[in-house]
């Protein structure tokens, strides 16, 4: 039973697929923006392709949810 002195959020985490940061790629799979790229390995010749966003599944969670908005979603 949660007491109504606990934060909400103690007991109920949004998943990734309601967070402004997060971008979907594939069914159910998406990207998550909230830091820069991370380095992903040399296995390309190309820089560019050393830096990917993690990938996360729609239902993972973090800490860092903040919720999209109308304008995040027509992007």
């Amino acid at each position: 039973m949660i007491s109504p002195a606990m934060d909400i959020k103690t007991h109920y985490n949004p998943p990734c697929e309601g967070c402004a940061y997060y971008q979907p790629q594939e069914r159910d799979i998406g990207a998550c923006h909230r830091f820069p790229p991370i380095f992903a390995g040399d296995s390309s010749a190309i820089d560019f392709h050393h830096w990917k966003f993690p990938l996360v599944t729609a239902h993972s969670w973090c800490g860092e949810f903040q919720a999209a908005t109308l304008y995040d979603a027509a992007f």
